[in-house]
């Protein structure tokens, strides 16, 4: 079947319905909670300042903007190892893992920009699972730096006292459903996979040779 016969992977559409269902059952329940609460209802408005602190860490364009960031590097030592001036070795993760790759991966092609497009998306691709790994690192120190996770976990504790277990629980269920719609990490592995495709797209304007055909062959 012709791939975007049924291309409901690329334009999946979003379930306002499930959406504003979650939503009526995570105010409606938060509200039982803070009732069965009484006097001290001030816990579970703690709790929840401190999850919502979490996810504001988790910008989007934090994401977007690491990916396009560390693609673009990769790109920059890929030209510069292929232009073999030593004066700019420039100071980066990629350095060491580039020069070995380019060495074991000859390819009998001498357009510059081609080949950089075309070491850079190898690299980027050998490299995912460490580059997911360093990115989602990133995110927890940095959420961690911002938010107390004691005080959720004493604040969680005080309300299990009162509360059935079971209850918060769900809270916590219908949090993620409501405002997490993508981990965060699909969004910066989206990103990257967005600008390696846009580098086997790289078509050199003499030869008209495409990076992606150099790498099917």
């Amino acid at each position: 079947m012709n791939l975007f016969g049924n291309a409901g992977f690329l334009f999946v559409n979003f379930g306002t319905e499930n959406f504003k269902m979650f939503r009526q059952k995570f105010f409606t329940l938060t509200n039982d909670i803070k009732d069965y609460l009484r006097g001290n209802d001030h816990i579970l408005n703690e709790y929840l300042f401190t999850i919502f602190k979490s996810l504001d860490c988790m910008d989007i364009s934090m994401a977007t903007d690491r990916a396009e960031s560390l693609c673009s590097e990769v790109v920059s030592v890929c030209r510069t190892i292929l232009s073999e001036d030593e004066d700019k070795k420039l100071q980066s993760p990629f350095y060491s893992k580039a020069v070995d790759f380019i060495r074991n991966h000859p390819i009998s092609y001498d357009k510059y920009d081609t080949k950089t497009y075309y070491y850079a998306a190898n690299i980027l691709i050998d490299n995912i699972e460490s580059i997911s790994k360093d990115f989602i690192s990133d995110v927890k120190n940095k959420i961690l730096n911002k938010v107390d996770y004691k005080i959720i976990n004493e604040n969680y504790k005080n309300i299990v006292d009162i509360v059935d277990e079971e209850a918060i629980d769900y809270i916590n269920d219908l949090l993620d459903e409501n405002f997490i719609m993508s981990p965060i990490i699909m969004t910066f592995m989206q990103a990257v996979m967005q600008r390696i495709v846009n580098m086997m797209l790289y078509e050199n304007p003499v030869t008209k040779k495409k990076v992606f055909e150099l790498m099917i062959e």
